[in-house]
């Protein structure tokens, strides 16, 4: 009877990570709809925080202009940097940065090194994940990415009108 009860619970332990994994899919996989109210607020902004940093790096940052191809391991991609500041510097805005996001930017940065990436944080003080020490700006001096956070301002020397 044990025996039984130890497989039954081996089964069901398998089956519920699988059933987690596939709704952890789907809800990741399935992007938020964009209203009709939403879409005229933010113009082609995808987010509040994307126009802010708009306004404040004045009208020659480039949104969104380029993809750059990157190989996550065993599949071929393309990110899309928020803004282009100049020749091979750019800026990613930041409000969420989940562990996906992360690996992806040290993707990037690994199989670009020509290229500058500044990462813009909505508050860099927000930890990587619920109960660790770490932050995002923590993360991103270990990471090797020059960063700053938004509430600071944007550094001078990654603005166009300065």
């Amino acid at each position: 009877m044990l025996k039984y009860l130890a497989q039954f619970n081996q089964n069901n332990r398998e089956h519920l990570i699988l059933q987690t994994y596939k709704i952890m899919t789907l809800r990741r996989s399935s992007p938020r709809r964009m209203t009709k109210k939403r879409k005229t607020a933010l113009g082609k902004f995808r987010s509040m925080f994307e126009k802010d940093v708009a306004e404040k790096l004045g009208e020659g940052a480039e949104y969104e202009p380029d993809r750059i191809p990157f190989t996550q391991p065993a599949k071929k991609r393309s990110y899309t940097p928020d803004f282009k500041l100049r020749d091979k510097v750019y800026i990613e805005c930041k409000g969420l940065l989940s562990a996906e996001d992360r690996a992806k930017m040290v993707w990037v940065r690994d199989q670009n090194p020509e290229l500058t990436i500044f990462i813009l944080f909505q508050n860099a003080n927000v930890k990587i994940r619920k109960g660790s020490k770490v932050t995002y700006g923590d993360w991103a001096d270990k990471a090797g990415f020059k960063w700053a956070d938004f509430r600071s301002g944007i550094p001078k020397d990654w603005r166009i009108n300065k």
